[in-house]
């Protein structure tokens, strides 16, 4: 069994490198709306779509590397990173779709009754002074 240490030079991977994701994630969310359910991955963006793709494949890469982190031969802090790495992905595209599309509301996910299979898409109104000024 191979002991990983967290050097930053190959002898493993450092945590500083997960500390500065979620820096660079918590910077983004400060500004944008609460998250209260699931949101569809929906903007007339490329940008969004491109960061919903590497989300995508973050969370792929992730499952392939937990078997890895298990058995000794990956560093579990490459285990964190990946894991981190989706979530900017995620965050970025939301910052993204508010401040560079200007688009001020997510789309969420709501089932039409309890039990119901298939979800219809509603927006999410964000809370700011623009959107209360319109509404004045």
């Amino acid at each position: 069994s191979r002991v990983f240490v967290a050097d930053g030079i190959g002898g493993g991977f450092h945590a500083q490198h997960v500390t500065e994701l979620e820096e660079a994630i918590d910077i983004m969310t400060e500004d944008l709306p609460e998250l209260r359910s699931f949101l569809l991955p929906a903007s007339p963006s490329i940008a969004v779509a491109q960061c919903h793709v590497a989300r995508t494949v973050c969370r792929r890469a992730e499952r392939s590397v937990i078997p890895l982190v298990n058995s000794g031969v990956c560093d579990p802090n490459a285990l964190a990173y990946v894991n981190r790495l989706s979530d900017f992905w995620f965050t970025a595209a939301r910052w993204i779709h508010r401040h560079v599309a200007k688009q001020p509301n997510d789309i969420e996910y709501k089932r039409p009754h309890r039990g119901a299979r298939q979800r219809q898409r509603t927006r999410v109104e964000a809370k700011d002074e623009e959107n209360e000024q319109d509404h004045m």
